[in-house]
């Protein structure tokens, strides 16, 4: 977790490893350690370990004897005829030869140290490293600034309540009552980023300069490292000239790399000691857990898969900021969540997600957080509609070939039936434009109808050409009316009869995975938004080593397939023994577009 300014040399030491107490290792990159955390680099993965997890240590060190009598202990980085360099947790140095009288390279072993913090509060990782380079930027202009103790407390919903208000404020131009609310939430959440970005908006505009630049150092402090929006943003202009603000930018690149160590300290602060973390720093998501580590294992094996699928299918924007998911004891959760109604929720202020355990309330939520990070990007606030249809529509879904597979079926399905079959629905016209206190009075229809909208919208192949349009003219329109009529080219009132009449056409039974009509090539299709896709590859089938999961199926023996219907027709015509040629879209690594590939398979 140490970002070390300079260092692109591979290591060409063997890995390090820990070994757990219940017998599994990892192995990887040892980076340091704190007075109860080890932290490790495991593949792409940053990790941060209790020590009362771990049996042992081993590291691959090197020792470098100078001819002064001192010697060195850290991680080889290169080594030339001219020179040994030697990585150490903070810094770097480059021994020339000459200087050198041995290198050893040595495996040490050992048990973690705890100790108390106050002891040890100048610890170094090796007090014979002599001049070791340093970051120059060691302290970030944000690290000027300390966050104020927390004086009360309020629940998720009156600070959410209250951030509502703040925004009524801002409409009304009275930033001083903005700034007085924005006070009381940071007193009961004194890291709450949005809370601190909006201070300094609203004291930019009061023109207290000082005091702006400040709370946007906090605001970035605790989190809020969106630098686009913050550059874009008018209401900062009056601070744009402050030396506060210019270094800021200037450090941008490295409070974005450092993001992930603050955010994993900001955790620590909130759950405690006990927990384990896991960085993935290519879609900026944090996992925590004080349970096992094969939970912790589960859930991100899923939600990577989930997150892919959905900026894939569903979302242009990745989060510009680290996304937070926690996954609590049982104890610590219902501490945290009283409320045995609350399964989980995801806190856009904080850009924490807390769950009790995998499953509906885990993809919901999670999708809430993907859909967050893209509104974010495009500097928008979508209705409660549309943010509480995504989430639903991906409760439970299944990711087949790196695509969402909605099912058909969800426990909503008789709620939206039954309104349906009684008249009991909203009308769209309504439904759209409704508020979110008027949404959750009527909570269980409305979760349930923004679900079947979007199915519907999914199962025709317009749902991203509608959120693509909507988003382009969310100016003009914030409901989604308008795209709807747009790219369906119907009024909103015929689509609703259209919808009515295939909500109660769905049945229990649903299958989206299938296997193909013919003779048997050993492969399972799925149809999507944008054509049929393979999910599955037999391992002993005709297609094995030939077509992927992933592959999607453009054509068939010269046939356009669009969907499932035309490729089961020309596979129909196949006999056992007899060719499919197929032309297929399939991602390779180190590409940014598709590529588009033919591929022969002889059916069995």
């Amino acid at each position: 977790l140490t970002t070390i300014i300079g260092v692109t040399a591979p290591i060409t030491v063997g890995a390090d490893t820990i070994i757990l107490k219940d017998g599994k290792t990892i192995s990887g990159e040892y980076l340091g350690e704190t007075a109860s955390e080890i932290k490790f680099k495991s593949g792409d993965e940053k990790i941060v370990l209790p020590k009362t997890m771990i049996d042992r240590v081993r590291r691959d060190v090197v020792v470098v004897r100078l001819l002064n009598g001192n010697q060195v202990i850290g991680k080889l980085m290169e080594e030339t005829e001219d020179y040994v360099k030697v990585r150490f947790l903070y810094g770097y140095k480059k021994f020339p030869r000459d200087e050198i009288e041995s290198v050893e390279r040595r495996t040490i072993e050992e048990k973690p140290k705890i100790w108390k913090p106050s002891q040890h509060s100048k610890r170094t990782p090796d007090s014979q490293t002599p001049d070791v380079r340093v970051n120059p930027y060691a302290r970030s202009i944000v690290d000027r600034y300390e966050f104020p103790p927390k004086k009360t407390s309020l629940s998720q919903e009156e600070v959410l309540a209250m951030h509502r208000r703040v925004h009524e404020f801002f409409q009304k131009k009275q930033f001083r009552k903005a700034a007085q609310l924005l006070h009381k939430i940071i007193e009961a959440e004194p890291r709450d980023h949005i809370a601190w970005y909006n201070l300094a908006c609203a004291y930019s505009l009061m023109h207290k300069r000082k005091e702006a630049a400040k709370a946007l150092c906090l605001a970035v402090k605790a989190g809020f490292t969106d630098f686009m929006h913050i550059s874009h943003d008018p209401d900062l202009n009056n601070i744009r000239n402050r030396p506060e603000y210019k270094r800021l930018m200037d450090e941008a690149e490295k409070i974005m790399r450092e993001g992930a160590d603050r955010t994993v300290e900001q955790l620590k602060k909130q759950f405690g000691e006990g927990y384990t973390y896991y960085i993935d720093e290519e879609r900026r998501l944090i996992f925590a857990t004080n349970r096992s580590l094969d939970v912790i294992q589960r859930m991100k094996e899923h939600l990577r898969a989930l997150a892919d699928a959905e900026w894939a299918d569903f979302f242009e924007h990745k989060p510009m900021y680290y996304i937070s998911v926690v996954c609590p004891s049982k104890r610590d959760f219902r501490r945290l969540v009283p409320n045995r109604a609350i399964g989980g929720f995801y806190n856009p202020a904080n850009k924490i997600l807390i769950c009790g355990n995998m499953g509906y309330v885990l993809d919901h939520e999670f999708t809430h957080a993907m859909h967050f990070a893209d509104q974010h990007a495009r500097m928008q606030q979508h209705p409660i509609w549309i943010c509480e249809g995504y989430a639903t529509l991906m409760e439970a879904a299944h990711v087949g070939g790196g695509h969402c597979l909605p099912w058909r079926v969800n426990p909503r399905l008789r709620a939206i039936q039954g309104a349906v079959r009684t008249a009991r629905s909203l009308p769209w016209s309504r439904f759209m434009k409704l508020s979110q206190p008027e949404f959750m009075r009527a909570a269980g229809l409305c979760y349930a109808q923004g679900r079947y909208i979007m199915l519907f919208l999914w199962e025709k192949k317009i749902l991203r050409k509608w959120y693509d349009e909507y988003c382009r003219n969310w100016k003009k329109d914030k409901t989604g009316i308008q795209a709807l009529e747009k790219v369906t080219g119907k009024t909103l009132s015929q689509l609703e009869q259209q919808w009515k009449q295939w909500v109660m056409s769905i049945r229990a039974q649903d299958k989206r995975e299938r296997r193909p009509a013919g003779p048997d090539l050993g492969i399972t299709v799925a149809e999507i938004m944008t054509g049929v896709v393979i999910t599955r590859v037999d391992e002993s089938g005709a297609a094995k080593r030939r077509l992927r999961a992933g592959d999607m199926i453009l054509k068939a023996n010269g046939r356009n397939v669009r969907t499932l219907s035309e490729l089961n027709a020309v596979l129909r015509r196949v006999r056992r023994g007899g060719r499919v040629r197929f032309r297929i879209l399939r991602r390779l690594p180190k590409r940014k577009k598709p590529t588009k590939l033919n591929v022969s398979v002889v059916a069995r």
